[in-house]
């Protein structure tokens, strides 16, 4: 029964001197030993969870991200797009996939420069939160190429913003003077 299990599974995985350890810690170890132990008889059902979490948790940063990161991974994502027979999951839960569609839809829908001005204006802010010294002048440059690409009045691809909006836009120098029109952007999107 549900004892015998618990017993093979501890004194394989989790148990000192195990044939197939896992790596618990003596605290994790004897959490398990209480739980399967219990002085009812009893043994608890979820006498593995911390167990389990710890695989996950290792699995997850030991192994899982380095494959995401693989050729393997690259390859296999590859096959799997390129398939006679593909599935909505495949590209549900493909990022690049999924990303590429929304871009495509947008783009169907007319909506693409104001996704790219989102992307771009976010990439700016994060520059700028992230590049640890404010240089304006550098920054004032970046957010006029902004400027002058979506939102002057002479827009290489002009996303049709308010007069309203270009005069707040136009204080360049400020890191968040792209915020306003990026929460336009997100609720129309």
């Amino acid at each position: 029964g549900i004892e015998r299990d618990a017993v093979t599974i501890f004194s394989t995985y989790i148990a000192k001197g195990s044939p197939k350890p896992i790596g618990v810690d003596d605290t994790l170890r004897a959490e398990a030993i209480s739980k399967i132990c219990q002085e009812n008889g009893e043994v608890d059902p979820e006498c593995f969870a911390s167990c389990r979490r710890f695989v996950l948790n290792k699995l997850e940063s030991e192994y899982y991200q380095p494959f995401k990161d693989s050729e393997f991974h690259c390859r296999h994502q590859v096959n799997v797009l390129t398939t006679e027979k593909l599935f909505l999951p495949d590209i549900l839960f493909n990022e690049n996939a999924l990303f590429y569609l929304h871009l495509q839809f947008m783009e169907q829908e007319g909506a693409s420069d104001l996704m790219q001005m989102w992307l771009a204006a976010e990439n700016f802010q994060q520059l700028l939160s992230t590049s640890g010294s404010y240089n304006c002048k550098q920054a004032q440059i970046d957010a006029m190429v902004l400027y002058d690409r979506y939102f002057s009045l002479q827009a290489t691809n002009p996303v049709g913003f308010s007069d309203k909006m270009r005069f707040e836009i136009e204080d360049v120098c400020m890191p968040g003077c792209f915020t306003t029109a990026k929460n336009i952007v997100l609720k129309i999107i």
